[in-house]
């Protein structure tokens, strides 16, 4: 059960409708074993949000916390109603909204069923594309990493072509009805600004396709099979012994050691010494040859004075979805995180 709080002043209009839309949330009419945008998964936070699922268990959440999926859930009912308007007033049956699928795998000997909630299929013959909406930075959209998008809809897809709907209690195949189907991701950044646009490494537009490769039915079942199996193989462990999720899914990094260097009046300064690109060095010794390396191929005496005032600092690596957006770890439950927020003074 959750028990919201509101620590930073969101106004209570919004608050109120922050918590609404997380009472709203329904998996549908079919609980699923796991859902099409949680493939990425780690055994912690699967069986952390389980726990925190249960009415006896009492957790608290900042409406604050909530800022990134409010805009998200926002702008998708703001698309959502503006097709809805456009079918109705052109007559026509295009886009498919918002509709939840299921499909059902069977993983050494068990029936799984898989589930998720495309934002929209466009059925415009020369289309036939499944969308899926994101609100990012244009930072995130800038890196082209877009893995795990791709995976969430590739499972959609696979659920178009292998799985059913649920209409007044009964079970509709698709019968393949998503052969031939394209994917696609529509951005929607919301940091885009205007006054940026005519640089060539900053997004013409604050709106942007990218076109998703689309994968075989075989690929899917692999992908969700491998990730059915490692979660059933954790569960009679007790939350304490999980696993924690790794750096790749903390969104973390090694720790690492930059090279700084002194003001002529022995002050530090604030930015590392560049090399090669890279101002973090992996460990301390690599970081005080780079120092030592430096002072030998000094040439002249200002030169030698500027290696001179070089020294290795230290960066500690921070676990930022962890801290930032994992609701298991910020409801005390994952055993990693607390030692790691313990070491480093970081309050819930």
């Amino acid at each position: 059960m959750i028990k919201w709080l509101n620590r930073n002043g969101v106004p209570e209009p919004i608050a109120i409708a922050i918590k609404e839309s997380d009472r709203q949330y329904t998996s549908g009419p079919i609980k699923p074993f796991i859902s099409s945008s949680k493939m990425e998964i780690e055994p912690m936070e699967f069986y952390g949000n389980k726990e925190l699922a249960s009415p006896t268990n009492v957790y608290y959440k900042d409406v604050a916390d909530q800022y990134y999926v409010f805009i998200g859930n926002a702008l998708h009912s703001y698309l959502e109603q503006m097709l809805l308007a456009f079918m109705k007033r052109t007559n026509s049956k295009r886009f498919a909204l918002e509709r939840r699928l299921y499909a059902d795998i069977i993983v050494n000997d068990i029936t799984y069923i898989i589930g998720g909630q495309f934002d929209c299929l466009d059925k415009l013959e020369s289309q036939r594309k499944l969308i899926d909406w994101k609100t990012v930075s244009v930072g995130k959209y800038n890196t082209g990493l877009f893995e795990s998008y791709e995976i969430q809809a590739n499972v959609y897809l696979w659920m178009l072509r292998k799985g059913y709907i649920i209409e007044n209690d009964k079970r509709i195949d698709m019968n393949n009805a998503g052969a031939g189907y394209k994917a696609s991701l529509d951005f929607i950044m919301r940091d885009w600004s205007p006054m940026k646009a005519n640089s060539s490494k900053y997004p013409r537009a604050g709106m942007q396709e990218f076109v998703l490769p689309v994968w075989t039915n075989e690929k899917v079942e692999a992908l969700i099979s491998k990730k059915v199996t490692q979660l059933v193989s954790y569960e009679s462990t007790p939350l304490k012994e999980l696993p924690p999720c790794p750096m790749i899914r903390r969104w973390q990094d090694e720790d690492a050691y930059p090279v700084y260097k002194y003001n002529a009046n022995g002050k530090p300064k604030s930015d590392p010494v560049a090399q090669a690109g890279t101002k973090l060095f992996p460990s301390k010794t690599i970081a005080q040859a780079f120092i030592t390396q430096r002072i030998a191929s000094a040439i002249t005496k200002p030169q030698k004075l500027a290696a001179s005032l070089l020294y290795v600092g230290f960066k500690k690596s921070k676990p930022t979805r962890c801290v930032e957006f994992c609701s298991v770890g910020k409801a005390g439950i994952c055993t990693w995180y607390n030692n790691w927020r313990k070491n480093n003074e970081i309050k819930r």
